[in-house]
């Protein structure tokens, strides 16, 4: 019996008969490994959207050993033009980065959804990508149950990782921390695109707090 569904396309390489190997999140929170074959020497068919960050609707015999040939794809949704640009491809790769920290299985399948809509809602104009990034990571960290409620106030001005909001006072009679945030960081993640940070540092700092919980 034959199963159909959206999957968002995580890895790639090609094979050695110009047909390609892709790795892929399905909608369920599993993952799936497909061969799409010859599509490299193919005049009909373009492998130019079978890449990370596109989402496909395939149709398989699921429990096949190895990478799958799927019975039929479709393209529902895309994140490049036919022009690559840079820093579209950067922004794809950290919202796929994620998926490393996430264990496969139906319990996640949320975590499809949060993934497609990061790709979906990607700005076209380049100086708003990281605004856009930064609050994907939020709300990754929200779903992963890291996220704490926003104090407000005006004497926070830090976010620990590890043990949440800070005033200045506290920030000053802690050892130093390795996974701090700015708190201009989680406002703009939250929604303020006037908050001033280091960004790609502080997602950065993320990544490398999820590495070794």
């Amino acid at each position: 019996m034959s199963y159909r569904g959206r999957a968002i396309i995580l890895k790639r390489k090609p094979a050695a008969d110009e047909s390609i190997y892709i790795e892929t999140l399905v909608e369920d929170g599993t993952l799936q490994a497909f061969k799409i074959p010859g599509i490299l020497k193919s005049a009909k068919r373009s492998s130019f959207h079978f890449a990370p960050g596109a989402i496909y609707e395939f149709e398989w015999n699921p429990g096949a050993a190895g990478r799958t040939i799927p019975k039929n794809s479709q393209l529902l949704f895309s994140p490049y033009e036919e022009a690559q640009q840079y820093y579209r491809l950067t922004a794809v790769a950290e919202i796929l980065q994620t998926a490393a920290f996430i264990r496969p299985g139906p319990e996640n399948s949320r975590f499809f959804i949060l993934v497609q809509n990061a790709l979906e809602s990607l700005p076209a104009a380049a100086e708003h990508i990281d605004f856009a990034l930064d609050r994907f990571y939020w709300k990754f960290l929200e779903y992963s149950g890291l996220a704490a409620e926003s104090e407000g106030g005006d004497d926070v001005v830090a976010y620990d990782l590890l043990s949440g909001f800070l005033s200045a006072r506290e920030l000053a009679s802690r050892p130093s921390s390795d996974f701090m945030l700015p708190y201009a960081w989680v406002l703009r993640a939250l929604g303020d695109a006037n908050a001033d940070c280091n960004s790609i540092a502080c997602r950065e700092i993320i990544r490398k707090y999820l590495e070794q919980i």
